[in-house]
Formats: C-alpha cells, structure tokens, sequence
C-alpha cells in the first residue's frame, strides 16, 4: 500500500509576525519610554500625587452618583406603579394618584344678545355691509338683518 499524500496548502495567516517588525516597533518604543521615565524621575512624586487625587475624584464620583441613585429610590419606594389607566398607589396614604391629568374642559365665554346687538349696530353705523359685519362679528346673517332693520325702523320714527 502506497501512502496517499495530501496536498500541501500555504495558508498566509494573518497572525504571523515578522522578526524585522518586531525590532522595529518595540526598540523605539522601549527606548522612548527609558528616556521619558528617566526625565521625568525627578517629578515622580507630584505625578504620584496628582494620579491619587484623580483616583480620590473618580471615587467621591461614583459614592455621590450612589448617594443620589439610593435617595431617589427611597423616595419612589412607597409609590406601586399599578397600571397607565389607574395610575399609582400610594402606600403610606392608602390613595390612588392618576399618572395623568384629567382633560382640560374648556369654557367658553359666549357674549350676551345685547352685547352682540351693541357691536353689530356699531358696525352698522359706520356704513360697513352686513356681509362684513357677519365676518366681523361672527353673528348669524339672519340676526344681523333683523336688529339693523329694527334700528332703521326706530332711527326713521325719531
């Protein structure tokens, strides 16, 4: 029996480094670094200090964001969310709270008869049209027609 040889495949890896880069990447980089730790020895113990100031900062940080995450939770702790239409119960008062607002009602002020008469005669006098007063007033045709032929009537008897 003879011996099947598999075909031989280069596969060209991506994870191969060469020699050459190596040398070229980290002797520089160890030897700048050298050179940087060795300027700065001098000022190692203000640098030291100003890295624990900056780790005391980010710790009194993270205790204040705990500080205000616990504080809002006990606030929030005697309201149970019920659902979107009942809103919230409230357990030390034993009460219901609706989560939104009832609608508004709107409340229109309708003016009087006599008011209206009053601006449409104004109007009337001043020589408009009574399809401008309508525009103007807002008052049915019908109405305007009526109290301006009223007025005729009683400023012609005078």
């Amino acid at each position: 029996m003879s011996e099947q040889q598999q075909p031989h495949l280069e596969v060209f890896s991506r994870n191969r480094i060469s020699h050459s880069t190596v040398i070229l990447g980290v002797v520089p980089v160890t030897l700048f670094s050298g050179m940087l730790i060795y300027a700065l020895w001098q000022f190692l113990f203000w640098i030291a200090i100003g890295v624990l100031v900056l780790l005391l900062v980010g710790a009194l940080y993270l205790v204040a964001l705990l500080f205000v995450d616990i504080y809002q939770r006990w606030l929030h702790a005697p309201y149970i969310h019920v659902s979107e239409q009942n809103g919230m119960f409230n357990t030390k008062a034993g009460r219901m709270y609706p989560l939104a607002l009832p609608p508004p009602i709107v409340v229109t002020e309708e003016e009087d008869e006599d008011m209206q008469r009053a601006k449409v005669l104004l109007c009337y006098d001043t020589g408009m049209h009574l399809k401008e007063i309508e525009k103007t007033t807002g008052v049915k045709y019908w109405k305007i027609q009526k109290w301006t032929s009223e007025y005729a009537a009683k400023k012609a008897n005078r």
